[in-house]
């Protein structure tokens, strides 16, 4: 619960909307990212859970479904499958060399089936199978149709990337403050040894060389011009995940092991910078009023194409300037009885 508490500020709507959005204020992007991050929330914490006490925790009878859990997963949304694709099989491979240290003492072939034997079967099938999932997946997307949109060089992408991370990384956008705490808590749960914390800190090493992966892997899912520098609050999510994550879990950790007088200047400190992200924030104020007016005159229109006087997008990322692009906007409002008929739509230069 306090480290529920202690990362709650950090859900911004307005303030540090940019770079530190969870929850987008558009609905499209709440479902192709938000939701799909809900669903992987609910798949990984069973493994999450075994990984630090040895059980899973569920029950016979939802095993199986956490088999066909990544079947919906990795055709989720456009981060879920790469996110899974970098995490389940170097998790095996992980466990593997672990196994695979442990059995020095065999020949090469037998050290090699006795190192994959001795992975937990179910964790075995459930994140090969991902695996294989995520690859599919993977592929599916080089057939995008926004690929083509605009292409650049890969070498220009990766100026992008580090354009968008000094960007990211400045006071402004709210994310470089919580990452150096976290990185000072890191530091401090390192000097302390006991059995807990080290867990704890080889959890985050490993979250921090995921982090660098995801980034580092970016540019290779093409460019798109509405995310000039490659990240944005959408394709920084898994980041997002870990630093939240590491926020308040080692923030909690870092309150056990140190001095009732450290402890009381650290919850100031907790307490400031929940009020800084906390007031940062607001309430968003936009409305879909213009919106809405503009599919009223859309649906009492008798014509089949009409022009718009306000300036707002309706079915569309921006301005609409011919009747033929709103083609599929238009037969869309039809089909959920908004319009008795296709009608087009555009506005003014």
């Amino acid at each position: 619960m306090l480290v529920a508490v202690i990362i709650c500020p950090l859900f911004q709507a307005v303030g540090f909307f940019e770079y530190l959005c969870m929850i987008d204020n558009c609905a499209s992007y709440v479902f192709a990212y938000a939701l799909p991050t809900l669903a992987l929330m609910i798949f990984l914490p069973p493994y999450y859970r075994a990984a630090i006490t040895g059980h899973s925790g569920l029950s016979s009878w939802l095993k199986p479904l956490w088999l066909l859990l990544p079947i919906a997963l990795t055709f989720s949304g456009p981060i879920i499958g790469p996110v899974l694709l970098i995490l389940c099989p170097f998790a095996l491979l992980y466990l593997f060399y672990e196994n695979w240290k442990n059995k020095s003492d065999l020949s090469y072939s037998q050290r090699f089936i006795q190192s994959l034997a001795s992975i937990n079967t179910q964790l075995l099938i459930s994140f090969g199978f991902t695996t294989l999932l995520c690859m599919y997946s993977f592929y599916i997307g080089t057939h995008n149709s926004e690929n083509s949109w605009e292409v650049i060089s890969l070498t220009e992408r990766y100026k992008k990337l580090g354009e968008g991370l000094i960007k990211t990384t400045s006071f402004s956008e709210g994310f470089i403050l919580i990452l150096l705490i976290v990185l000072y808590n890191l530091f401090l749960l390192q000097l302390s040894k006991t059995t807990g914390t080290e867990k704890l800190v080889r959890i985050l090493y490993f979250a921090l060389l995921f982090a660098v992966a995801y980034l580092f892997l970016l540019p290779l899912g093409g460019y798109r011009s509405y995310r000039p520098y490659i990240i944005r609050r959408d394709t920084l999510q898994p980041v997002l995940w870990l630093l939240f994550f590491a926020w308040g879990l080692s923030t909690v950790y870092v309150l056990k092991i140190i001095s009732s007088v450290k402890r009381t200047v650290c919850v100031s400190l907790i307490i400031i910078i929940s009020l800084v992200y906390t007031l940062t924030d607001k309430l968003p104020v936009y409305t879909n009023t213009c919106e809405r007016q503009s599919m009223h005159k859309i649906s009492t229109a008798t014509a089949d194409c009409i022009e718009l006087k306000e300036s707002c997008t309706v079915m569309q990322w921006g301005p609409t300037l011919q009747c033929e692009d709103t083609r599929y906007g238009s037969a869309l409002l039809h089909l959920w009885n908004i319009t008795p008929r296709e009608i087009k739509y555009h506005q003014k230069p």
